[in-house]
């Protein structure tokens, strides 16, 4: 699926690269950010039209982002934990239709294939008394997971980018994604062996909804403001400590909901770089709550991000 999913990508990115110079006309959907967050890693974010016409159109979109925390661990005052977590997100905007509804309002629909990449890493220790066990444990945890899947689009359009305030509310919609994970966990010394845990679940439905708007506050500066949220179930099958050997593994379900906000702020130059693209700053803030739909308990996190990059409207 992997090597299917990068010459897709490829062929996109190909074409995406041939015709978005030409295709001025949808350059307000083109953006490509690069973006700073805590863990002083920087990563890109781009969406890429295509035009196959004055109607149609499609699209190539990347994302990566990469969050460490360090914790204790709920029940052990004596622990702590690191997490790593490296999203990488593929969209590929298959065809998509466009259309005036009236000179200052549009609306396009459209079909997508979302291909995302979630590493999840997890060591630290904790202090284990229980029965006969008095020792520190030391654990690693690696999960690998892949969610694919079609979805559908749709945004409505209000303004032009000549006008002073230009806003796009835009959905979309993900039915069923499939979701396949292979993880190995060792918890030393108590358990000898590693363990090993392999699923491909379908989850329940997904979305996302975003709203960016722009105004034309001075001649040389727009000031733009964007929010969304999105909703992304994850269920799946993994190896747990056993808690009533201690010295093995059993398999436990997985099932939460991850639900993402985002608010931020950009301010784009109006200094035409080409094509109707221009430079742009901004930060934005990321609040991820993670709802466990088996325990009912929630755990939140909020990071802020640093962006520069070019864009054609917002």
């Amino acid at each position: 699926m992997n090597k299917l999913h990068n010459q897709i990508s490829a062929i996109f990115l190909a074409g995406a690269a041939f015709q978005a110079t030409a295709a001025t006309d949808i350059s307000d959907r083109f953006v490509f950010d690069l973006v700073q967050g805590d863990s002083d890693s920087v990563n890109p974010s781009t969406f890429i039209p295509i035009a196959w016409g004055e109607r149609w159109f499609s699209g190539f979109g990347y994302s990566q982002t990469k969050i460490i925390t360090q914790d204790t661990i709920t029940g052990f005052p004596d622990s702590k934990v690191s997490t790593s977590t490296t999203d990488r997100r593929t969209r590929l905007n298959i065809i998509s239709y466009r259309n005036r509804i009236s000179d200052s309002l549009s609306y396009s629909l459209g079909a997508d294939y979302d291909f995302s990449q979630i590493k999840k890493t997890e060591f630290g220790y904790f202090h284990l008394v229980s029965g006969t066990v008095d020792d520190y444990v030391a654990f690693d945890n690696n999960v690998d997971i892949d969610v694919s899947g079609a979805g559908l689009r749709g945004d409505l359009t209000w303004g032009r980018k000549p006008d002073f305030a230009m806003a796009r509310l835009s959905m979309i919609l993900a039915p069923s994604n499939t979701l396949d994970v292979n993880q190995t966990t060792d918890f030393k010394p108590i358990v000898p062996t590693t363990g090993t845990s392999t699923s491909s679940v379908s989850q329940d439905p997904g979305y996302l909804l975003k709203l960016d708007s722009r105004f034309r506050v001075f001649p040389l500066l727009n000031i733009g403001l964007e929010a969304g949220y999105e909703l992304m179930p994850l269920k799946y099958d993994v190896a747990v400590l056993d808690p009533t050997t201690l010295n093995s593994f059993s398999t436990g379900r997985v099932d939460v909901h991850e639900m993402t906000t985002r608010i931020g702020i950009r301010f784009i130059f109006q200094y035409e770089i080409v094509g109707e693209l221009y430079p742009v700053i901004g930060a934005f803030n990321r609040k991820l709550e993670v709802e466990d739909q088996v325990n009912g308990f929630t755990e939140s996190t909020s990071d802020n991000f640093y962006t520069f990059g070019i864009t054609g409207a917002f």
